[in-house]
């Protein structure tokens, strides 16, 4: 039996798109609604904002999760980019902000960021 994913009442997985750029995603996001979360370890910790977070998150319905790359920091990229990542959302979160190292990868960044989430969200 085949069915659509939106007729499922489990999470089936996720979806991806590609952008042309930081910019092009967060207009993107911004038009459709999303909750815009970015990672940085220029943020500010993630227990500092999780509330305000976890509230808008409700509001909304839908939150976008944003990482750097493996040797650019968000940052960096709105920078090359002409953009200020202030603009595009309020809540710019270092999720391991004791991590001892100057970057983390992207990939540990990720778990880290969805466990803490997991805990705060509805």
């Amino acid at each position: 039996m085949v069915s659509e994913r939106s007729e499922l009442r489990v999470y089936w997985g996720y979806e991806v798109q590609c952008q042309r750029g930081l910019g092009e995603l967060l207009r993107a996001a911004e038009r459709e609604g999303y909750l815009v979360v970015l990672t940085s370890r220029r943020g500010v910790p993630f227990r500092d904002a999780e509330g305000r977070i976890a509230r808008e998150a409700e509001k909304r319905g839908k939150l976008l999760l944003v990482f750097g790359t493996w040797n650019k920091g968000l940052h960096e990229i709105a920078e090359e980019e002409g953009l200020r990542l202030e603009d595009f959302s309020e809540f710019v979160v270092n999720v391991a902000p004791l991590q001892g190292t100057r970057t983390i990868r992207t990939e540990e960044a990720v778990m880290i960021a969805l466990s803490l989430l997991n805990n705060v969200l509805p």
